[in-house]
């Protein structure tokens, strides 16, 4: 962040500065005190678990100098040295943040990218991201920073060395995604997908594509929306957006952006891109069709942003899979699959593609529970046990809708698969089902923590 006074804090954030120098300066942001840095504003949030005034304190002796906050000043229990920084009265900490960040946007007038879907949003966020810095130093949101909160500490991020910013929009509920694109005003909007991650919350995947279309409401009047076309139900709803919309895809003709002969190679995949101004030839350092989607629409971005197709070829090529995101390694005589960060019905499938396509032998999965799939979640788990099944010699599961998809696969091929209550039987199963050129996935919803299970079943195979 480009440094900031106190006064500065509180006109952008609609604040009063009641205690402090008003020239106090700070050079960055954050809601968590143990991360806070010198000179920083320390957001004290009213959190589900904590609330961050009882940590004003700690952000104080970690460098914070200015701290917004919700409570009155004067209702604090403060040590003498947090009483020598800045304090912004707020109606909202949460909020406040999002106001700063959006007046700090303003200052910028480089490429903003944003992107969001059910699935892949946070891959197809690092495929652009190595585009484009094939040409800019960019800006990226980190990790999991697609929240209320997260997205505008990314954002605060931002600096006049920057030429450009990809940011990513998760949601929990509509009107999640309304908020953060008006804070990020994208000049390219992505959506990857509209699958049923949120359907608990959101009763339906018609409500999902109607929240995740919210990103709409943030691009300015030269805006463009990028959507999947493969995606049934994207394709439709293109034709009532009111930006101009491009379209990519491999299997529907009526994507401008396309591609073909895509082939799988020992250390990735390889594919042709057509568009309407010629084709060429691009590589990446992941597998699956679904992660081709994800390049196309790194390639639709880099053009939007002014890219050169010489560099967006070298921008998709640098691209390197982020941890626990189907990571594929050798180690001790089999190949592991892991990708553990998250899970829903279509990337649990894709993950089941990529393996199909290995040539090692025998092919285990350790699959754990789908969160937040809604009343329909023992169908969603049944299915994907019936789809491993026709892939996997054996397919061990665990937690409470993993014997779903054990019923699933045991529908398809009859004693393929176990379930167990306890996640470590389950890994030692997996050891005892595995051979030396074999191959073993381990996939689950974050919840889950299925990289407990791939580190427990290194530590067992190496015994």
């Amino acid at each position: 962040m480009e440094k900031l006074t106190a006064a500065d804090v509180a006109r952008m954030t609609g604040g009063r500065l009641v205690h402090g120098d008003a020239l106090t300066e700070c050079v960055g942001a954050d809601v968590d005190s143990r991360r806070i840095k010198k000179d920083w504003i320390f957001f004290a949030v009213k959190g589900p678990q904590n609330d961050g005034h009882g940590f004003i304190d700690s952000a104080v002796a970690n460098g914070a100098s200015v701290i917004v906050i919700e409570r009155p000043y004067g209702a604090l229990s403060l040590s003498p040295e947090a009483e020598k920084a800045a304090f912004i009265e707020v109606i909202s900490s949460e909020r406040a943040l999002g106001a700063l960040a959006l007046a700090y946007r303003k200052r910028f007038e480089c490429p903003f990218v944003g992107v969001t879907g059910s699935v892949g949003k946070t891959t197809t966020k690092e495929m652009i991201y190595a585009v484009l810095s094939a040409r800019y130093d960019v800006l990226k949101s980190e990790g999991n920073f697609n929240s209320e909160t997260g997205l505008p500490l990314s954002l605060l991020n931002m600096d006049s060395k920057k030429g450009a910013a990809v940011l990513e929009m998760g949601m929990d509920a509509a009107g999640e995604i309304d908020y953060l694109t008006r804070i990020a005003r994208p000049g390219v909007a992505v959506i990857t997908n509209i699958g049923v991650s949120h359907i608990e919350a959101l009763g339906s995947r018609k409500n999902i594509l109607k929240a995740k279309l919210e990103i709409e409401n943030g691009l300015g009047a030269d805006g463009t929306m990028v959507l999947n076309a493969d995606d049934d139900m994207l394709y439709p709803a293109s034709g009532t957006l009111s930006h101009p919309v491009i379209l990519y895809g491999i299997e529907n003709k009526a994507a401008a952006y396309r591609a073909e002969n895509v082939r799988r190679l020992e250390d990735g995949t390889a594919f042709r891109v057509v568009t309407p101004y010629g084709s060429f030839d691009a590589k990446i350092s992941a597998f699956g069709n679904h992660n081709v989607l994800n390049a196309l629409a790194a390639v639709v971005a880099g053009y939007l942003c002014g890219l050169e197709t010489d560099e967006i070829i070298k921008g998709l090529a640098s691209y390197k899979n982020e941890k626990m995101r189907q990571s594929i390694f050798s180690f001790e005589g089999v190949t592991i699959m892991e990708d553990c960060y998250n899970a829903s019905p279509s990337s649990m499938k894709a993950a089941f593609d990529v393996m199909s396509e290995r040539p090692e032998s025998p092919k285990v999965a350790l699959l754990g529970d789908m969160l937040e799939l809604g009343p329909d979640s023992p169908k969603y788990h049944f299915d994907v046990g019936a789809a491993a099944a026709k892939v996997f010699d054996a397919v061990i599961c665990y937690g409470e809708n993993g014997k779903y998809i054990s019923d699933g696969a045991n529908s398809v091929k009859k004693g393929v698969s176990r379930h167990y209550a306890d996640k470590n039987a389950a890994v030692i199963d997996v050891i005892d089902s595995m051979k030396r050129g074999g191959a073993v996935l381990f996939k689950a919803s974050r919840g889950m923590r299925a990289e407990d299970c791939l580190a427990a079943f290194k530590e067992g195979w190496k015994k």
